[in-house]
């Protein structure tokens, strides 16, 4: 943006998260020169491309650490028996997701302990953490640099609802990140931004020499993350610039369906008691175990050996299962069997997805994500798809939406369209027709037979939308004179076929208005201005008859 020296990109994921950041000088002459921090250690001292989405809070519900140092001075704290009252939180992106229906700002996490603390404090302190760890690694660089020079970008799902990506700008703000230098970032058009400056080789898919970036080139994200899966279908534009082809999909077959399905197998191994105990005394020992199994059993074919915490004295009777020493062989195919949950939810709807006639055309499948990293996920995806699509893994698949969120955050307007996943409303009251209406909604106003709580249609489903330009336009009166606000219920419908009342939706949040100098003497009318083609919905408002009068105007998704 103007006067900024840099973008900087969170990638705040179910089980990793990351920052990556690039300066607007350079960014002309190579988009991809991109410093993504990569250097997270655990503590066997091994360096891997993110750390774990793991936060610590001490008694006193102040921060202490994050990540790796999270995990470790929570597994201290538990050998001493010192950890009561210590909150100690994991995964907990997944909790906006589960909660989506009922999402509001007072949210609270709870951790294996029972205590809780409200979400907003916890997602905040997160993104605060890898804020100041980026602003520490560009200091190094600039010393000079402050704070107000720099963009931020922040990942979410394109599948979110309005109130999750509300909720993550709010935490951002939390974390010291003002509005007016954020931008949420869909992960998917990420990854498809990433992916179009890149020269992929035939030996990454199924035959042709490069992927097509041509203009009126289309391909379809699969995003694997570790809690979601992101889907969408793009087309290319001219000058690299890209449109969606499909509204998002997808739904929870991220790689955590693989470590439940693991915790399964191990509970039948070994019997729910000893298992709870395992994860009680060494938790970190057996995410770790499972973890560098899942690893090592999905870049081979062979069996895996896994080593448990040592409080076992024996195991059940299984198949394709046996013990040497202090170790547990497991054998490929029962591994092969934890990721046919997820294998199947994914494959499915990608297949039902590629017969939409919108997508006739579509040559490429990219799959991104660090699930997407799995041999045994790849292996799935090209054996279904691969005899008629171009199914391609990306180097760096893990690292794809990082980088593209950086690349989006120098030029947002590299998305040319959106396509909308809802219909989005308001009610209101309109002259009963007998033809249509039933009569169980009559009432009378006035005199005049009106029919209540009909759908008003801001937004179809379906609809193209552009980011930046105005969507729709309402005039709306407010409700009396003198009055000094407007709360306006906004209802959406996910149905092909839009509804006709407000009770076959569902209310989503509230357009809210407030008059800086409010009349005595006439119902005020407001002029409305909506734009849906962002990442978020955004609103403006002005008096038709005093456009000089202050209308502050917002969407509030977290009632």
């Amino acid at each position: 943006m103007p006067g900024r020296q840099v973008v900087a990109a969170i990638d705040f994921g179910t089980t990793y998260s990351g920052y990556a950041y690039a300066y607007y000088s350079e960014f002309r002459s190579d988009p991809l020169k991109i410093y993504a921090y990569t250097r997270w250690s655990n503590e066997a001292n091994l360096q891997t491309i993110k750390t774990p989405t793991t936060i610590l809070f001490n008694k006193d519900r102040n921060f202490d650490s994050f990540g790796y140092e999270a995990e470790m001075k929570y597994e201290k704290l538990s050998a001493e028996d010192t950890h009561t009252g210590w909150r100690y939180f994991r995964r907990f992106k997944m909790k906006l997701y589960e909660n989506e229906k009922r999402l509001r700002k007072n949210l609270k996490l709870y951790d294996d302990q029972g205590n809780h603390m409200p979400a907003v404090e916890v997602f905040g302190a997160a993104i605060r953490y890898l804020k100041d760890h980026a602003l520490m690694q560009i200091r190094h660089r600039a010393s000079d640099f402050h704070d107000t020079d720099i963009d931020w970008v922040l990942t979410v799902p394109a599948i979110w609802e309005d109130g999750a990506k509300q909720f993550m700008t709010l935490a951002a703000n939390t974390a010291g990140i003002p509005t007016d230098q954020l931008m949420l970032a869909y992960e998917p058009e990420a990854a498809a931004i990433y992916c179009q400056h890149l020269t992929l080789p035939s030996s990454m898919h199924n035959g042709t020499d490069y992927v097509e970036t041509n203009p009126m080139s289309k391909f379809l994200i699969v995003d694997l993350g570790g809690g979601t899966v992101d889907i969408a279908a793009y087309e290319m534009q001219d000058k690299g610039f890209i449109s969606s082809l499909s509204s998002p999909s997808g739904g929870p077959w991220g790689g955590t369906v693989v470590d439940q399905e693991f915790r399964s197998f191990l509970e039948s191994l070994f019997g729910k008691i000893v298992l709870d105990d395992m994860c009680t005394l060494h938790s970190l020992e057996m995410d770790h175990a499972i973890e560098a199994t899942k690893r090592a059993m999905a870049k081979s074919k062979e069996d895996v050996m896994f080593k448990p915490p040592p409080v076992f004295d024996g195991i059940n009777s299984m198949a394709d299962v046996r013990t040497i020493r202090d170790r547990i062989v497991i054998g490929n195919n029962v591994f092969t069997k934890m990721f046919t949950t997820p294998i199947e939810k994914i494959t499915d709807h990608v297949t039902t997805l590629l017969k939409d006639p919108i997508l006739q055309g579509v040559k490429t499948i990219l799959l991104v994500g660090g699930f997407a990293e799995s041999d045994i996920i790849q292996n799935a995806m090209k054996d279904k798809f691969s005899h008629r699509y171009n199914v391609i893994i990306p180097e760096e698949a893990g690292l794809a939406i990082l980088k593209g969120a950086v690349i989006y955050g120098q030029n947002p307007c590299v998305v040319v369209t959106r396509r909308l996943a809802f219909s989005y409303g308001i009610s209101i009251d309109v002259p009963f027709d007998d033809t249509t209406h039933p009569v169980e909604r009559r009432f009378i106003r006035n005199g005049k037979e009106m029919c209540e709580n009909v759908f008003d249609v801001f937004v179809k489903k379906g609809d193209v939308v552009t980011p930046g330009v105005i969507t729709v336009q309402r005039e709306l009166k407010v409700p009396h004179i003198g009055a000094t606000d407007i709360r306006v219920d906004v209802y959406k419908s996910g149905e092909d076929c839009i509804p006709t009342f407000i009770t076959q939706c569902k209310k989503v949040g509230e357009l809210f208005f407030a008059l800086q100098a409010p009349s005595t003497t006439e119902q005020v009318l407001i002029k409305v201005q909506m734009s849906f083609g962002g990442t978020r919905v955004l609103v403006g408002a002005q008096e038709v008859n005093q456009p000089w009068n202050c209308v502050t105007a917002e969407f509030d998704w977290l009632m």
